[in-house]
C-alpha cells in the first residue's frame, strides 16, 4: 500500500543458508544488496548492469547464491550464437512464488509476453533442477559456436582462393616445374646477354638484342607472377587444414554433446511419478490409479494420458479456471517434493508461495479440491518434510 511504501526505508531477511545464519539487506528501490555472514560482509548487485566488484568474480546475488552450493553460474547459450545469458536467482524464484493471475496464463510465473526469453529461461531451470548435461555444457557450445563461425570463414576464403586459381591459365599446370623451366630460360638470356659486345654490334644484331631483353623482362615478370601465385596455393592448403580441423572438432563436439541423457530422461520419470501421486492425493478430477502423467522435454508442459497414452488433458484444456489452478499448484508442490525427497542443490528455495484469491473456485465443485489441497499440504508439513509451505489467501 502507499503508506508501506512511504515508509519502508529496507528490507532484511534473517536466514539459514546451509547451515550458516546469514543476513540480507536491501534498500528500497535499490539495486544494492548487503549479504552479511560470519565475519564476511558483501556489497552485491541485485541486477548486473556492469562490473562492480574490480577483478572479482562474485558481483550479485545470484553468484553469491551460486558460490553457497558450490557451482558455477549457468550460462544458457542459443543455438545461432556463442554469447551466453546468465540464470539468475529470480528465475528459480518463479518455481516458488505462484501468483494469481499468472497461474492461469503460463506454468509457471513468467508475467506478460513471455513466450520468448522468459520460457526459454523457464526450460532451462527445469533442466538444472532434472540434471539435463546440455545445460551444463554452456562452454562447450560457445567453442562450438566459434568452430561453426571459423569453418564458415575458411569456406569463404577458400571459395575466393578457387576463383582467382580458376581464373589463371597456369591452374592446371605444376608450378614448381614451370618455376624451374623459366628460372632456367632466364638465366640462360642473361647469360647470353652477358657475353654481348655492344659496341660491335650491326642494327640487326641490335634489334635482336632488344628482343632478347624484352624476352628477359617477360619471364622476370612471370617468375614473380608464379611465386605469387605458389603463395596462394599455399595459403589455399592452409585454410583447407584449417577447415577440416574445424570440421573434425565440431563433429567431436557434437557428439559429447549429444551423449546419452539417461539420467535426465529417468529423473524426468520421478518428477512425472510424483506429480501423479499429487493428484491422486487430493482426488484430482478424472484423474485416477491407472492414469498417468507426461511431460515434455522442451516445454515442460504436463499432459495426463490413460492407461494406452491417449492424451485425457493438459493446464490449457481444463475447462475450469479453479481446477486448473489446482493443477498448476499439484506440479509446483511436485518440483518442490521432487527436490527434497531427492535432496536436489539448486537455488530454489525451500519456501512455496501461493497467491489464490478465491475468484476463480466454484462452491459447488472445487471447495472440496481445495480442502483436499490443504489437507494433503499439511500431512506433507507434519511428515517432516523439507520444504516450508507458505499459502496467501486473498478471500
Amino acid at each position: 500500500t502507499k503508506i508501506i511504501i512511504n515508509e519502508m526505508i529496507s528490507v532484511t531477511l534473517d536466514i539459514y543458508l546451509h547451515g550458516k545464519r546469514v543476513l540480507i539487506t536491501r534498500k528500497f528501490f535499490s539495486n544494492i544488496i548487503f549479504v552479511s555472514e560470519d565475519e564476511n560482509q558483501y556489497k552485491l548487485q541485485a541486477k548486473s548492469h556492469k562490473k562492480f566488484v574490480e577483478g572479482g568474480e562474485m558481483q550479485t546475488i545470484s553468484d553469491y547464491f551460486y558460490q553457497s552450493i558450490g557451482q558455477k553460474p549457468i550460462e544458457m547459450v542459443g543455438k545461432k550464437t556463442a554469447k551466453g545469458k546468465k540464470i539468475t536467482f529470480s528465475n528459480f524464484m518463479w518455481y516458488s512464488y505462484f501468483r494469481q493471475d499468472e497461474l492461469d496464463n503460463t506454468i509457471f510465473y513468467l508475467g506478460d509476453n513471455a513466450i520468448n526469453i522468459k520460457s526459454y529461461t523457464s526450460s532451462h531451470v527445469m533442466k538444472i533442477l532434472l540434471n539435463n548435461q546440455d545445460v551444463f555444457k554452456s562452454d562447450i557450445i560457445k567453442q562450438l559456436h566459434m568452430l561453426t563461425d571459423k569453418e564458415t570463414n575458411m569456406k569463404y576464403k577458400i571459395g575466393i582462393c578457387d576463383e582467382l586459381l580458376r581464373n589463371s591459365d597456369v591452374f592446371d599446370k605444376n608450378i614448381n616445374d614451370e618455376l624451374f623451366k623459366k628460372s632456367k630460360i632466364v638465366s640462360d638470356l642473361k647469360q647470353s646477354l652477358k657475353e654481348i659486345d655492344f659496341n660491335n654490334i650491326s642494327e640487326d644484331e641490335f634489334m635482336s638484342i632488344c628482343t632478347e631483353e624484352r624476352k628477359l623482362g617477360y619471364y622476370e615478370a612471370e617468375i614473380i607472377y608464379l611465386k605469387e601465385f605458389s603463395k596462394l596455393i599455399d595459403r589455399r592448403n592452409i585454410y583447407k587444414k584449417m577447415f577440416d580441423k574445424c570440421k573434425e572438432e565440431i563433429g567431436q563436439l557434437d557428439y559429447f554433446i549429444s551423449g546419452s541423457p539417461v539420467e535426465f530422461e529417468y529423473n524426468v520419470l520421478r518428477l512425472e511419478k510424483t506429480f501423479g501421486e499429487c493428484l491422486i492425493n487430493i482426488q484430482f478430477p478424472d484423474y485416477d490409479s491407472t492414469d498417468y502423467v507426461k511431460i515434455n522435454y522442451n516445454s515442460f508442459s504436463p499432459s495426463v494420458r490413460d492407461r494406452n497414452g491417449n492424451f485425457k488433458y493438459d493446464y490449457h484444456t481444463i475447462s475450469s479456471g479453479g481446477i486448473r489452478t489446482i493443477f498448476k499448484i499439484c506440479y509446483g508442490l511436485a518440483i518442490h517434493i521432487y527436490l527434497a525427497e531427492n535432496d536436489i542443490q539448486s537455488m530454489v528455495p525451500n519456501i512455496l508461495m501461493i497467491d489464490t484469491p478465491m475468484k476463480n473456485i466454484n462452491e459447488r465443485i472445487d471447495y472440496a479440491i481445495y480442502e483436499r489441497l490443504y489437507l494433503y499440504l499439511y500431512q506433507l508439513f507434519s511428515e517432516g518434510g523439507k520444504t516450508i509451505w507458505f499459502s496467501i489467501d486473498n478471500c
